[in-house]
């Protein structure tokens, strides 16, 4: 349930009738707009309602600042129509991106052409207003819902107060800190509370280590934004220690110490970063650090470490404070280490060694949130022998075999989340454990391996039924041919992995550029007693089907496909129930044979729709549209197939090099239906905006038998014609 929607039904109106108020609309523009409110008038609009009321907020603060006009222009024939876009048209543009609401709504902007030219010239101005309005806004919301009336005169002036740093004037500034309003009369606990929904949604951005220094002096301004409103606010803020806890470390020597001070006892959030890109002094960094370590150690809740691997010095560092920390830190929740995001991770230098001895070899009792990459820890490194609920592993070098891996579960009873990939010993299945592995409390078991060491793996452990398992194959070549590369990875998962096996009726399977994906997941309303299983593997990179169908000539004969849709044959014989799992099938693939098509097509008994590229697709993609011509062809040629098919959807983008393909694919539809007493389909053509008589979709006038739905880029469906 939305966090708008109790407050919604109460008091949009009331919001609605003080902006009118402060418009100057009239009565009759006022009644107006409180018809135009019913939620059956405004279908055009499915974010109407939390627009309306994040909107009326945001329209009262922009007119204390001079940034709207007091009165609306008189560009539509219904005054309401015209203060309903000024409230639903900026949010509705924060809340999809700027770029893509403008296009959304821009149909619907006829009536009003200054009003969308008039935000066209504050988009950048007020995007980054929209985004801190609708953060406050919420708070507001939830203290309406938990009994806290707050006026609405309340609501506009703290909003007034928010932007200080971005006013133009000294003296607006001055004025605006030291002036009083009903925001004054706020009692404390509700100040608290909007301190803390402050600092909630702003922490993510202060912890992060990749910040640049430019950036991280930006996010610090917002953050202390609140302390610049008010003198009482300032007071209550140094009142708040949980609220300064996040500037410990990252922000100079002078920050921490001050830091330091304001956040009491409060737990501790730090962020270490040694990067090539600047930002504070090392010696700087190095007297907080230290600072921090040997002076409230205990009081470290979550402790980022990262580091660019591009120079020696970084790596020195990186293990001479890992090698410093004295005992485990008895609050220490949290510990991220990873190399730099900019860095190579597919080098074996780039990785930092992990002092054994770290934490004076004892585990962390409270540590339950683990995440390495680019590291090269011991197996039985104290970090691992801790109470671990989530670990996350990321080119690492951690275990030799398989059957050390399997002894870190052992240790790891506790274990919720976990994800592993492109680490090393991921390449060796041989395994000599015969007993199985049982993890109870797993809910997310993720693998980036090749399919025999997965295999291997998977077989040895036993998994809650509501697990959700995802498995992706890194198997090449290797001088093998695609076939039989694809045979031994579904072999190898097949045969080992049957018992945690259970599609639904959801499953979808999909095949595009970058290769074939199979992805096979029980939903969660399933009873049966298996983990869902995603199982994804990749092969025909950046290569056509149709050069494979000349490469396999000999094997279509025999197997009525090419390498992709053998992909989906092979599955199919290893999970039959496959079969009647499938009911949406999407083709994004350069470009699919009529042989393949068939051969793809025939099993899948149970496909309603077929999906053949997306909406927006470039032209730059035209070779794709064989894929809707062959698809015709196919279904001309095998009336009887796809006995439940009702949709058929094409991305018009796809179309205009050659127009006869949705008269072709109609004509294939027609037949069906006259001659096959197959139920209708549906047409669905995506963006059908083609140009020139040759691309006009005229040509499908007459057609019998079929709906044809024609689409644009606002994603709203119209129904052309219906023959």
């Amino acid at each position: 349930m939305s966090d708008f929607e109790d407050y919604l039904s109460v008091s949009v109106l009331d919001l609605i009738q003080e902006i009118c108020i402060l418009s100057h609309v009239t009565p009759r523009g006022l009644h107006e707009l409180q018809i135009s409110v019913t939620p059956g008038q405004c279908e055009h609009c499915p974010q109407y309602l939390e627009a309306t009321l994040v909107g009326a907020v945001l329209v009262m603060h922009m007119m204390s600042l001079n940034l709207l006009p007091t009165r609306v222009p008189a560009r539509s024939d219904s005054i309401g129509a015209q203060i309903l876009f000024y409230i639903a048209y900026p949010v509705l543009c924060a809340i999809a991106s700027l770029d893509r609401g403008f296009k959304r709504l821009n149909a619907q902007t006829n009536t009003c052409p200054g009003i969308l030219q008039y935000w066209r010239s504050r988009s950048m101005l007020l995007s980054a207003r929209m985004k801190y309005t609708i953060e406050l806004l919420v708070f507001f919301i939830t203290m309406r819902r938990r009994g806290v009336h707050i006026s609405c005169v309340t609501m506009f002036h703290c909003f007034q107060k928010s932007y200080p740093f971005e006013l133009n004037s000294v003296r607006e500034l001055k004025l605006l800190l030291w002036g009083k309003s009903s925001t004054d009369n706020l009692p404390d606990d509700v100040l608290f509370l909007i301190f803390e929904h402050f600092k909630d949604s702003a922490r993510p951005l202060l912890l992060d280590s990749w910040l640049f220094p430019s950036d991280r002096v930006r996010a610090l301004d917002r953050y202390l934004s609140l302390s610049l409103v008010c003198q009482h606010w300032r007071v209550i803020l140094l009142c708040s220690p949980s609220f300064w806890s996040p500037l410990v470390l990252g922000y100079g020597w002078e920050w921490t110490i001050c830091a330091l001070d304001r956040s009491k006892c409060c737990p501790l959030d730090i962020v270490i970063h040694h990067c090539n890109w600047g930002g504070a002094s090392p010696m700087d960094t190095n007297r907080a650090i230290q600072l921090v370590i040997h002076g409230q150690w205990d009081r470290i809740r979550s402790m980022r470490l990262t580091y660019s691997p591009d120079t020696v010095q970084a790596f020195a560092e990186a293990a001479r404070i890992l090698s410093t920390f004295p005992v485990p830190p008895s609050s220490l929740e949290n510990l991220y280490v990873a190399w730099d995001a900019y860095a190579k991770i597919d080098e074996p230098d780039s990785q930092l060694l992990f002092p054994n001895d770290i934490f004076g070899g004892a585990p962390a009792t409270r540590l339950q949130d683990l995440y390495l990459s680019g590291c090269n820890v011991h197996i039985r490194c104290p970090l691992l022998m801790g109470p671990l609920v989530r670990l996350r592993l990321l080119t690492c070098s951690v275990w030799s075999c398989l059957d050390e891996l399997l002894e870190l579960f052992l240790l790891l009873p506790a274990l919720e989340d976990f994800y592993c990939e492109g680490c090393a010993g991921c390449s060796d299945p041989q395994l000599r454990r015969v007993s199985l592995v049982h993890l109870p409390r797993m809910q997310t078991f993720y693998l980036k391996s090749s399919s025999s060491f997965s295999a291997a793996l998977i077989s040895r452990l036993v998994l809650p039924a509501a697990s959700r398992l995802d498995l992706f194959f890194l198997d090449l070549l290797n001088g093998h041919d695609s076939a039989t590369m694809l045979a031994e990875v579904t072999e190898n998962i097949s045969v080992s992995c049957t018992r945690h096996l259970a599609p639904s009726r959801e499953t979808n399977i999909a095949q595009d550029s970058a290769g074939f994906t199979l992805q096979l997941r029980q939903e969660e309303s399933f009873d049966e007693d298996v983990p869902s299983l995603t199982s994804i593997a990749f092969i025909n990179r950046d290569t056509r089907d149709s050069v494979y169908s000349v490469l396999f000539a000999e094997q279509l004969v025999d197997e009525h496909a090419a390498l992709c849709s053998l992909a989906i044959l092979t599955a199919m014989v290893h999970w039959p129930v496959v079969r009647t799992a499938v009911t949406s099938l999407d083709v994004e693939h350069p470009a699919i044979e009529s042989a393949s098509w068939n051969g793809l097509l025939k099993p899948l008994t149970k496909l309603v729709s077929i999906n053949i590229g997306s909406s927006g697709v470039s032209a730059s993609r035209a070779p794709t549209m064989h894929a809707g011509l062959n698809l015709a062809n196919t279904l001309f040629e095998h009336i009887n197939l796809l006995p439940l098919l009702e949709e058929v959807a094409l991305a018009a983008a796809w179309l205009t090099p050659l127009p006869s393909i949705p008269l072709s694919l109609c004509q294939a539809l027609c037949l069906r239906a006259q001659c096959g007493g197959l139920s209708p389909i549906r047409l669905i053509i995506w963006d059908a905006e083609l140009p020139g008589a040759h691309g006009s979709l005229d040509i499908l006038r007459g057609c019998a038998g079929i709906s044809v739905v024609s689409t644009t880029h606002s994603s709203v469906m119209a129904e052309v014609w219906h023959t």
